[in-house]
């Protein structure tokens, strides 16, 4: 609850810095921020429910090579599903607005931004937490995902492309690292998990 709250600090924080673009208290700006935070909300759940899965299945499985290649085949065909239901323009071609297969162009904004998300993201971030379900419960993995955000604002603000929290950040940073903390001591006091 610490470290959820934090976060909760963290998004009042962001979205009071960011404001409105326009510069004017457009209503329907808000009404699409409020839908922005719920659900951003939904998927945290999402997050905290897919981990749960991961716990559970991940034991069925040879190597955590093997499942996170299943899981993102699964996760790869809901997509699909997804934009076919849509409605959307889609090709099975590599054209860079509509092809399904347009991440494979050599352009900067294509084929390495895909690269770089699936071996930063998915190889050091989702195969990591899923790796480390062997030797940590699920609530601190699921609580030290609260950390991505706080760390991603730094990164944003060394690469200049983002702003430093403000006061509110800053004490929402500081109980989502107090929560996580608070979370993952207990379970290194008793030896961790005892999954696969």
């Amino acid at each position: 609850f610490v470290a959820f709250a934090g976060g909760i600090l963290c998004t009042v924080d962001a979205s009071n810095q960011t404001g409105n673009p326009a510069g004017d208290n457009d209503e329907n700006a808000k009404t699409w921020a409020g839908w922005g935070d719920i659900l951003a909300t939904i998927s945290s759940l999402g997050g905290v429910g897919y981990l749960v899965f991961a716990k559970s299945v991940r034991g069925h499985f040879p190597s955590v090579y093997a499942f996170m290649f299943c899981n993102m085949v699964v996760a790869s065909c809901v997509v699909l599903v997804y934009m076919l239901l849509s409605g959307k323009d889609i090709t099975f071609d590599r054209d860079i607005h509509t092809g399904v297969w347009g991440f494979m162009n050599s352009r900067y904004d294509r084929l390495p931004l895909e690269f770089v998300m699936v071996v930063v993201c998915n190889m050091t971030g989702s195969l990591g937490y899923v790796r480390a379900m062997a030797y940590f419960d699920n609530l601190v993995i699921s609580v030290f995902t609260l950390m991505e955000p706080v760390v991603a604002s730094f990164l944003a603000f060394f690469m200049n492309v983002g702003l430093l929290p403000g006061a509110l950040g800053w004490i929402g940073n500081l109980l989502v690292a107090l929560g996580t903390i608070c979370v993952i001591l207990p379970s290194a006091q008793k030896g961790g998990s005892t999954g696969h």
